[in-house]
Formats: C-alpha cells, structure tokens, sequence
C-alpha cells in the first residue's frame, strides 16, 4: 500500500509538471493508502465481499451478487465512508482538523470525484468479480489501485476548492483562520 501511495502521487505530480515536489502531499497520498488499504481494502475485497456476494454459484457467475457488490462498494461504501474519510484525513494531514470544512469542500466536490471513481472502479470491479480467480483479486485490485491513486491525486489537486480551502488553513496552529 505504502508503493502505490508513492508512485502513485510522484506520477501525479509530475503529470501536473509541477517544478517542486511537494513531499507532503505525498506523505499525505502514501499514509492514506496504508490506512485505507487494512482498514477498507483487504477486508472488502478478501473478507466481506466474497462471503456476502460470492460472484460464482455452483459454477456460474451469479449477476445478481456481482450488481450488488459493485452498487454496495460504488454507490454506499465510497461516497458514505471512502470520500468523507478522505476529506477528513486530507484536513488532518494539513495541520487543521476540522470535520466542518472538509465536509463541505467534499460537498463541492462530490461529483468530479464520484465521476472519477465510477469511471475506473466499476469497471475494474467488473472485470475482478466476473475473470480474475478469487485468490488473485486483492493483486488485481492494488494494480488497479496505483492508478486510482494517480487520479485521485490528480484530480483532487486539480481543483480549485481544494486551494480555496488549504488556504484558509492555518497549518501552524491547526486551525480555520
């Protein structure tokens, strides 16, 4: 977890050309990953979804589960639990904890973020539940993961409420100015 939140944002950073790295905002990316990894990621993937949505029944892939699966995780999980999660720990990591701010800046950005992670985690968890064997899901999924961390970076560092609101940020004392 730790590599792909590393790789994942030094892409993204350089992808943004941007002239500095900023170690932070990686540091931010790679503890996040380690965190979302054992807390949400394992569990789903190698625990919770194969015995609540097991995708093959007697030998056939049961469609009813795989929907289920990929609504619960897609529709309920990210933007209840996922995203709130990551505004937070984002706010955190800056130095100024708040849950009222970050919440709202999730708020604003719901749908860019939504629209990202619909574009790439349905259909990976599409093609994970219906071909990849069940033992290979978890390697598939942390695959699927550095480019998710890619885009998260990008697309979060890309816009403009995330400025607005860091700059409103007093990381030396931690709070709201």
């Amino acid at each position: 977890y730790t590599l792909r939140g590393l790789v994942g944002d030094v892409v993204a950073q350089r992808m943004e050309g941007r002239r500095s790295f900023d170690m932070r905002r990686t540091a931010t990316y790679i503890t996040w990953c380690d965190l979302v990894g054992e807390l949400y990621t394992r569990p789903w993937v190698s625990i919770l979804c194969p015995r609540w949505f097991p995708t093959f029944v007697d030998g056939t892939i049961c469609w009813q589960n795989v929907v289920c699966a990929l609504a619960l995780d897609n529709f309920v999980l990210a933007p209840c639990i996922y995203y709130p999660a990551f505004y937070l720990f984002k706010s955190a990591a800056a130095g100024c904890f708040s849950v009222r701010t970050p919440l709202q800046q999730y708020r604003k950005e719901f749908w860019p973020q939504m629209k990202a992670l619909w574009s790439l985690w349905i259909p990976a968890g599409l093609i994970n539940l219906t071909m990849i064997p069940p033992p290979s899901r978890a390697a598939f999924n942390g695959a699927v993961g550095l480019i998710w961390v890619v885009i998260l970076s990008l697309v979060t560092n890309s816009l403009s409420i995330t400025e607005v609101v860091m700059d409103s940020c007093d990381v030396s004392t931690g709070h709201d100015s």
